[in-house]
């Protein structure tokens, strides 16, 4: 089961609100720009289909967006460059036409779309850049066209773009970059071409001349880092940052500003100090460079719900100054994340070394949730403060229990606190907690024979009993006054893998709720009078093996009996069986669970948003970057909303309100590597 622990809420009612948000688009996306298309004063969100299409984010300015569905006139459009060509105002495109294969413009049509495209060239063009290359106040172009391998320079004129007779044939072009690099006064071209980087000082009239050539820059960018006046080129080349500065007379110096940081390169101010901070792609996440303004970068950041598969929108997206971003990610999802440098909602965890996120209790006794992870050969135990932050770890020696799979905590001494069970083989193996949150060497566990379950009082006797499961069915080791567990197991036959203890009948002991599949149903078995578990309930469910129970029943209908909920990813169904406070589920709600065929693990009831309703949570299964974590939404009648995906780049996550504020914070483990804890707004 996935291992969610119960939690509170979110900053909106009703929908988680973590700092990435997830918008669906009804196609693949390949890049996403931000620019006001529609004129109304705030920034928008166009999305480049993998169809050529564009699709269109209308934002709010306050960082939220709404899809308008497709751009009008954009079919058959790959855009290349957006800027306000023929001076009307409105948003036009440069780009390919591709059902004509033809370098071509897409002017604005004043409505927030776009009027037929108008030819500039034949072939098959992939980049291209826009600027004013002859002085005369309007924007020319330079493209690349892939089949005669040459570089052309279209000049703007009252008849549209016409070309010149300077080209350069045979070069290799990945990237193409227009500005004044020499301090001239005239736009010179920067030619990303794969082994080198290559300078072309124009003459202010549409033609390039002199050239200079240095290391390979990737992804180029013009940014004055330093503040003097003089822009520099920056680039990626080998994991590293490098910026390009004019010595005069058309010499330049590359110097190296960042090793290690990956690629894909934006500029923008992310921290509101006035400086030009960058952001490059790491692996498939994103990293922001903080810019001291001297053109060094002491401090970085790595967000890690920002999955990101191509260009990506890097600039102010709600207004508060800060540069926000916005990309591509998990195929047909656009991934917003609204940047508050001066109150971070990503906060890395423990040591900088591998880790697997463990469970979040209160494992020293003071009242606050603390958070337990695992390295390779200890365990960390990072206490709560009760305002969202933990105290430095506590480590045990557990030994080697590295990767650790989903543990289960349980009082299995009678103690009165979590001690942590797994196992390994065919020995049940447990670290004792000493109530401060420290764990002992790994000691085996005779008693127990198959899987643990859960620990409550079953028999009403103020002492903790232990329920574990295996081929036979389920056993129960009760709790002995003075501590630990009477090691022979009082059972019940049959193979009931599914289980869970809390009180179904209201006489304040703990039942067993099991969910058998011969017959289909489920059974609720409470400790009688004749010292045996008896059958008080039982009812009958027809079902598959694809419907996946939450792994807490939680009252989702308010009438204060607990009831249990399915999940079927395959059929995109969500079936709330509600219980009548006796043992037994009389009722069922029914509500839509999207029908995507997705694969789902484990299945979890916890307050996720602001309102009082439990939510189901579930994971939905893709590749180990593609793993998404999905909510819907409690309505408080049984019912279920819409489903929120929060893609999530870790393989576990945890869910709890550790500040007592009414939201709920995750703590994410990042593919082994990092514990993060994401708060929400």
């Amino acid at each position: 089961m996935l291992p969610l622990v119960l939690a509170c809420v979110s900053a909106l009612a009703g929908e988680p609100n973590f700092p990435t948000r997830n918008y669906p688009v009804s196609e693949a996306i390949s890049a996403v720009r931000s620019l006001d298309l529609d004129r109304d004063g705030f920034l928008d969100l166009i999305c480049q289909r993998a169809d050529s299409q564009l699709h269109w984010m209308s934002g709010n300015g306050t960082g939220e967006f709404e899809s308008r569905g497709l751009v009008p006139g954009s079919l058959g459009m790959e855009a290349h460059q957006f800027a306000d060509i023929d001076g009307d105002g409105w948003t036009d495109v440069v780009g390919r036409h591709t059902p004509t294969l033809r370098l071509a413009l897409f002017l604005g049509d004043g409505l927030g779309g776009f009027a037929a495209p108008q030819p500039i060239d034949t072939g098959w063009f992939t980049v291209t850049a826009v600027g004013d290359l002859d002085g005369d106040g309007d924007l020319d172009c330079v493209a690349w066209e892939m089949l005669q391998q040459s570089l052309r320079v279209y000049l703007h004129t009252g008849a549209g773009f016409v070309r010149t007779t300077w080209s350069v044939p045979k070069v290799p072009c990945h990237g193409l970059l227009l500005g004044d690099l020499d301090g001239d006064g005239h736009v010179d071209l920067g030619v990303d071409a794969a082994s080198r980087f290559v300078i072309l000082h124009g003459d202010g009239t549409g033609s390039f001349g002199q050239r200079a050539e240095l290391p390979p820059l990737f992804d180029p960018a013009l940014a004055d880092l330093d503040g003097k006046g003089a822009p520099e080129i920056l680039g990626c080349s080998s994991g590293t940052i490098s910026a390009v500065r004019h010595l005069g007379a058309r010499k330049y110096t590359c110097t190296v500003l960042a090793q290690d940081v990956g690629w894909l390169l934006e500029v923008a101010d992310a921290d509101a100090d006035g400086d030009v901070d960058v952001c490059v792609q790491l692996d498939r996440y994103a990293r922001i460079l903080f810019n001291d303004g001297s053109g060094r970068f002491q401090r970085e950041r790595t967000l890690w719900m920002q999955s990101v598969e191509g260009p990506w929108a890097f600039g102010d997206l709600d207004g508060d100054g800060h540069a926000d971003l916005a990309g591509p990610s998990s195929g047909r999802n656009v991934a917003v994340t609204i940047l508050r440098p001066d109150d971070p909602q990503e906060v890395p965890l423990g040591r900088d070394a591998p880790v697997r996120t463990g469970a979040i209790r209160d494992f020293d006794g003071d009242g606050e949730l603390d958070l337990l992870l695992f390295r390779k050969e200890f365990a960390e135990c990072l206490p709560g403060d009760g305002h969202g932050a933990f105290r430095a770890p506590r480590s045990s020696e557990v030994g080697s229990w590295y990767p650790w799979v989903t543990p289960v905590c349980v009082d299995v001494d009678a103690d009165g606190d979590f001690d942590i069970v797994r196992k390994r083989g065919a020995r049940l193996t447990g670290a004792l907690n000493d109530g401060t949150g420290r764990f002992s060497a790994p000691i085996d566990l005779p008693a127990f024979e198959g899987r643990i379950l859960a620990s409550a009082d079953l028999d009403g006797d103020g002492t903790t009993d232990v329920v574990s499961v295996d081929d036979d069915g389920l056993r129960c080791h009760f709790g002995l006054p003075g501590g630990g567990v009477d090691p022979l197991p009082v059972g019940i036959p049959g193979p009931r893998w599914e289980s869970w203890l809390a009180d179904f009948t209201g006489d304040g002991r703990a039942d067993i709720l099991s969910r058998s599949f011969e017959p289909p149903g489920f059974a609720v078995y409470s400790w009688g009078p004749t010292e045996a578990f008896e059958l008080v309930a039982f009812t009958p469910r027809s079902q598959t093996e694809t419907d996946e129970p939450g792994d807490a029943p939680r009252d989702v209908n308010g009438d204060g009996h607990l009831d249990v909920v399915l999940l079927n990813g395959v059929k995109g169904e969500i079936h709330a069986l509600l219980g009548d406070g006796a043992g037994r589920f009389p009722a069922s709600v029914r509500s839509d669970a999207g029908n995507d065929q997705q694969l789902i693990r484990g299945v979890t009831l916890v307050n996720v948003d602001r309102d009082p309703h439990a939510d189901l949570v579930s994971w939905r299964i893709g590749n180990q970057t593609e793993n998404e974590l999905v909510v819907w939404p409690g309505l408080g009648d049984g019912r279920f909303g819409e489903a929120v995906v929060i893609l999530n780049p870790g393989w576990t996550a945890l869910l709890a309100d550790l500040d007592h504020d009414g939201r709920s914070e995750m703590v994410l483990e990042t593919f082994g590597w990092r514990a993060q804890l994401i708060r929400q707004r």
